[in-house]
């Protein structure tokens, strides 16, 4: 009786741990199976196969895990993230569960959630590569600028052959209007990858917004031995060429970047600067006209294209360019525009619309003395009285600049003039 009672608790005991081990031999290929299916990129058997994973061991932080990354690639980010909260309920701290945390948080652009979590990954794990990364990103969307460059800066220190990280300080350098430093960051980067033409790309946008032909002018030409079929190389290259005064090479990159399908505003505009620079008035002409029609609030297209009438002689087109020039002008060109309009308005012999117009030119830009010596001389043109002319021209001898010194010597040629007939006529002493 008593070795009977002994082999039944034997064969119980048997029994209960062969069905554990069943049991955990059907738990394990369960996870095995969803996880194959995940590795294969099987997203829809891989959500069937979890979809009662967690049902069936709610126990278990990786059954919830793995439904979690199932819901998260079939993008039900609210579920996943409820299923990687009961993951971390059961394990709180696993490095796994709180990456994925912050990465769903991101996804939700929870950014501020995310980094939380990041941060809880790097407290644990200092080094934790992909956890930095998703930080950075989520500072920058969440538009704390300054952080994210500081944490790119932190990666950079950690890799400093990264490229990614490389371009990601001059991008946020860049945004931060630090254009100069930006250079420098896209510049290490083709160091370290000299066929690299999205820096290359940068770089070009960069030299142009800082004006440094100069420098930016080699650095495209060698990206455009790399790739001569990028229209962004060319169109950069032209706008250097152009602050060179290379008008031809200028006229040359714009019509390369035009061949390549750039038909920007931007380009068409500039290409009529490098012929009108070169004083080809009848073929930036129809270049403007282009321009003006693929953005009619174009003020500086408008203005040369005003130009362009003129010297065609068709100063009624003229003069309702130069209209439209003056409707979407913006601080500092309005002053420019008013000269323009005074200008055609002068050679259809209007002269005192002539005078209001220059008139507003130094009002909009007192910086600029011309006007004043325009005024002047319209003032003689006119017939008027000397005494007026003459105090728009001493006007100018006090506010002209260096850049006025052939106007300079014209106007003390005048005032000699206009004080002998003064003299002449008693109205003035010899000494003054």
């Amino acid at each position: 009786m008593r070795t009977t009672y002994i082999l039944f608790i034997v064969v119980s005991i048997l029994c209960l741990w062969h069905s554990d081990l069943n049991a955990q031999r059907s738990y394990e290929e369960d996870i095995q199976s969803v996880q194959l299916a995940l590795i294969d990129g099987n997203a829809s058997e891989s959500y069937r196969l979890v979809a009662n994973l967690a049902d069936n061991y709610p126990d278990s932080s990786q059954a919830w895990y793995i439904k979690s990354q199932v819901e998260r690639k079939f993008m039900q980010y609210r579920n996943a993230l409820l299923s990687i909260k009961s993951a971390l309920h059961i394990k709180p701290e696993t490095i796994s569960y709180m990456y994925h945390s912050a990465q769903l948080h991101y996804d939700l652009q929870k950014y501020g959630s995310c980094i939380l979590y990041c941060d809880s990954v790097n407290a644990v794990d200092s080094l934790h590569r992909f956890s930095l990364i998703l930080k950075a990103q989520a500072l920058y969307k969440g538009g704390r600028t300054n952080e994210a460059l500081a944490q790119y800066q932190l990666l950079y220190n950690i890799d400093s052959t990264n490229i990614t990280f490389i371009k990601q300080i001059g991008s946020i350098n860049t945004k931060l209007d630090s254009l100069t430093v930006a250079i420098e960051w896209y510049t290490l980067a083709t160091r370290i990858d000299s066929s690299d033409i999205g820096s290359y790309t940068h770089l070009g946008n960069l030299f142009v917004r800082t004006e440094q032909y100069q420098e930016g002018l080699p650095v495209l030409s060698k990206a455009i031995e790399f790739d001569s079929l990028n229209s962004w190389l060319y169109r950069f290259r032209g706008s250097l060429n152009i602050m060179g005064a290379n008008f031809e090479e200028a006229e040359a990159d714009f019509k390369n970047a035009m061949m390549l399908g750039d038909s920007t505003a931007f380009t068409f505009r500039h290409l009529g600067l490098s012929l009108f620079k070169q004083s080809e008035y009848k073929e930036a002409l129809p270049i403007y006209q282009s321009t003006v029609k693929l953005d009619p609030e174009d003020s500086q297209a408008w203005y040369y294209l005003a130009f362009c009438y003129k010297w065609q002689e068709n100063m009624e087109k003229a003069i309702a360019s130069m209209e439209k020039a003056l409707e979407f002008s913006v601080t500092p060109s309005i002053s420019s525009v008013y000269s323009g309009l005074a200008q055609f308005s002068g050679l259809e012999r209007d002269y005192e619309q002539a005078l209001h117009y220059y008139s507003r030119a130094y009002e909009w830009d007192e910086d600029d003395a011309a006007p004043l010596a325009q005024m002047g001389m319209l003032v003689e043109q006119m017939g008027g009285k000397k005494e007026h002319a003459k105090t728009y021209y001493k006007s100018f001898q006090e506010k002209a600049k260096q850049k006025d010194m052939l106007l300079m010597v014209y106007v003390s040629n005048r005032l000699k003039i206009i004080n002998e007939k003064l003299f002449m006529e008693g109205k003035l002493e010899r000494d003054e």
